[in-house]
C-alpha cells in the first residue's frame, strides 16, 4: 500500500466490464485498458481465457497486483458448463446444513477451476413479502435456519479459497408491496432482531471474506449510504474487515432513485465514507473527477487507504500473489458424475410432499394424463446459464440438457397422453377442452403447474422474451419479477379448475420460487 500511487490505489476500487472476458482481452492488449483489480462474469469462457487475463493484468501492474474473476452462485456457478443444483429454496427443505456444505465445496471447485475465485453468494436475506420475485435466491423465512445454512456455505467456499460475497446486506426481503429495490419500512430493533441474524453468523462464525449491500432504504436511509449500518454495525460491531462490493448499480441509484446526490463525484464519496471498498461494474462513484479530489488533498486519502487495504487483503487471502493461474486441465472435471449425483440427492432430500390421499405411490399399470405449463420445461431457478442468442458463446451449454418431466415420462415407456393446457399466464377455451378430453380418457392426473424463472435467467424484461421468440413463456419469480398474488396465474387456475370437474384423481406437482 505505502508503495502505491493515487491513481494504483483507486484502480483497485472498481470492477471493469461485465459479461466478455475476449472482449476486456481485446482491450488490454490493444492498450485501451490498462491494469484491473477485478472483472465479473456470467458468459462463457474458459480456463485459458483467465489465464490470458491474469497475464496481462500482471505485466501491467507496476507491482503485480492479480486481478478478481467476480461470479455469480446462488445454486451453482452461472457459467455453461458448470453444474446447476436446486435453488436455496429446495436446499433450505432438507434442513440439511452439512449436503449444503458439500455443494458449497462443489460450486467453489468448479468456479475455481474457471479462475473465478470470488462468488456472490450466499443469498441470506430473509423473505417476509413471498411475492418477491427473490424469494427463491433465499432459504425462507426463518432467521435461524437461514443462518445454519449461511455459515456452512461461507465455511465450505473459503477452504476452497474462493471467497464467499454474502448478501444482500440488509433488510432486503421485506420491500414495499413485495417489489424488488422498495424501500424495507421496519425498525432497528426488527432488523437486528430478524434481518441481520444470518449475515451476523457468516461474518462472527463463518469469518466471510466479502459482503454486498442492498438496493434499498431501511427507514428511508439507502443502505448504501448509511452509517449506521455499514460503518457501525458491520465494521465496529460485526468486526468485519473483508471487502464490501456495491450490488451493481447500486451506485447511480443513489442519484436516480434514492435523490441522496446530484452527481456521480458526490456518489463517491458517500461511498467511501462509509466504507465501501469496491465499486460494481465500472466506475460512477469513484470515477476521474473523485481520484483528482483525492490527489489534490480534497478528500481524505486515508478513507481510500482503508478500502484498498481491505481489497489487497482478501487478495492474500485467496492466494493470487503466490498461485495467479489456474491448472486448465481442470475444466474437464467441471460437471461431473459426482457433481451430478449431489444436484440429484438435494432435489431428492427437499421434494415436499403437502398431502396424499392414497393415490401415491402409483401401482405401474395407471393410464396418465400428464397435463400443464411445467409438463414440458426444466425448471432449473434463476441465475442459470442458458442458450440465448445475446450470450455469445457457441460452447456446450450443461442447462440445455436438463430433462423435463415429459422427457422423463417418454423415457419410462409407459403409457401417458400429455396437453400443455395454458401457458403460464394465458389459454383458451380450445386448449382447455383439449387437456379435459385426455383427462377423462385417464385413470390419474399429473398436473404439473406454478412458476416459471427459466426465462428470467436472460434479464431485462418481458417484452425481451418476445424478442427472443418467447412470449409465451411469461416469467413469474426470480429478480425483478415479482407479484402481486401468491395465487396460481389466472391462466393455471382454469386450467386447474377444468381438470378438477372430470373427477379423476390428481397428482399435483407444483413447480415454486415461492410458496
Amino acid at each position: 500500500l505505502k508503495r502505491m500511487t493515487v491513481d494504483e490505489k483507486i484502480d483497485q476500487m472498481f470492477t471493469v466490464g461485465c459479461n466478455q472476458l475476449g472482449e476486456i482481452i481485446k482491450k488490454m492488449e490493444s492498450g485501451e485498458l490498462g491494469s484491473i483489480s477485478a472483472t465479473y462474469q456470467v458468459a462463457g469462457f474458459s480456463a485459458k481465457d483467465y489465464n490470458r487475463l491474469q497475464s496481462l493484468q500482471l505485466k501491467k501492474s507496476r507491482l503485480g497486483i492479480p486481478l478478481i474473476l467476480h461470479g455469480e452462485n446462488l445454486h451453482g456457478v452461472r457459467h455453461p458448463l458448470c453444474t446447476v443444483f436446486p435453488t436455496n429454496g429446495c436446499l433450505a427443505a432438507t434442513f440439511n446444513e452439512k449436503l449444503a456444505g458439500e455443494v458449497a465445496s462443489a460450486t467453489a471447485k468448479e468456479g475455481r477451476a474457471l479462475g473465478i475465485t470470488q462468488l456472490y453468494a450466499p443469498n441470506v436475506d430473509i423473505s417476509r413479502d413471498l411475492r418477491w420475485g427473490r424469494t427463491e435466491e433465499n432459504f425462507g423465512e426463518d432467521p435461524y435456519l437461514t443462518s445454519v445454512m449461511g455459515e456452512r456455505i461461507v465455511k465450505n467456499f473459503q477452504k476452497n479459497k474462493v471467497a464467499a460475497t454474502v448478501k444482500h446486506y440488509l433488510a432486503y426481503g421485506l420491500g414495499e408491496g413485495g417489489l424488488n429495490l422498495a424501500p424495507a419500512h421496519i425498525g432497528e430493533r426488527e432488523v437486528r432482531e430478524y434481518m441481520l441474524p444470518p449475515f451476523s453468523a457468516c461474518i462472527k462464525k463463518g469469518k466471510a471474506w466479502a459482503i454486498m449491500p442492498s438496493y434499498n432504504e431501511i427507514d428511508g436511509v439507502p443502505v448504501h449510504a448509511s452509517p449506521l449500518w455499514m460503518k457501525k454495525v458491520l465494521r465496529e460491531e460485526l468486526k468485519f474487515d473483508g471487502v464490501v462490493v456495491t450490488d451493481y448499480g447500486a451506485a447511480d441509484m443513489l442519484v436516480y432513485c434514492h435523490h441522496i446526490a446530484d452527481k456521480p463525484v458526490e456518489v463517491g464519496k458517500i461511498l467511501c465514507d462509509n466504507e465501501i471498498d469496491m465499486e460494481a461494474c465500472g466506475y460512477y462513484g469513484y470515477n476521474d473527477e473523485f481520484r483528482r479530489l483525492v490527489k489534490d488533498g480534497k478528500y481524505p486519502i486515508a478513507k481510500v487507504n482503508k478500502c484498498v487495504s481491505n481489497i489487497l487483503r482478501l487478495k492474500f487471502r485467496l492466494g493470487l500473489f503466490e498461485h495467479p493461474f489456474v491448472d486448465e486441465r481442470g475444466e474437464s472435471k467441471l460437471h461431473s458424475a459426482r457433481t451430478v449425483a449431489l444436484s440429484r440427492k438435494v432435489a431428492e432430500q427437499g421434494i415436499v410432499l403437502l398431502k396424499n390421499k392414497g393415490i401415491l405411490p402409483l401401482k405401474g399399470n395407471e393410464k396418465i394424463a400428464l397435463i400443464g405449463p411445467n409438463a414440458d420445461v426444466a425448471q432449473l431457478g434463476n441465475y442459470v446459464a442458458y442458450d440465448y442468442k445475446e450470450t455469445c458463446y457457441d460452447g456446450e451449454y450443461v442447462a440445455e440438457k436438463a430433462p423435463t418431466l415429459k422427457t422423463v415420462f417418454e423415457e419410462s415407456g409407459k403409457p401417458f397422453e400429455y396437453a400443455q393446457g395454458c401457458d403460464f399466464h394465458k389459454t383458451d377455451e380450445e386448449s382447455l377442452n383439449v387437456a379435459a378430453k385426455i383427462v377423462r380418457n385417464a385413470d390419474v392426473v399429473v398436473l404439473a403447474v406454478g412458476d416459471n424463472s427459466k426465462d428470467g435467467a436472460c434479464g431485462g424484461k418481458q417484452e425481451d422474451l418476445v424478442k427472443l421468440g418467447k412470449s409465451d413463456k411469461a416469467v413469474t419469480s426470480g429478480e425483478g419479477y415479482d407479484l402481486t398474488s401468491l395465487e396460481l396465474t389466472k391462466a393455471q387456475r382454469s386450467l386447474f379448475e377444468k381438470v378438477a370437474e372430470c373427477g379423476k384423481p390428481i397428482i399435483l406437482v407444483l413447480y415454486g420460487g415461492r410458496p
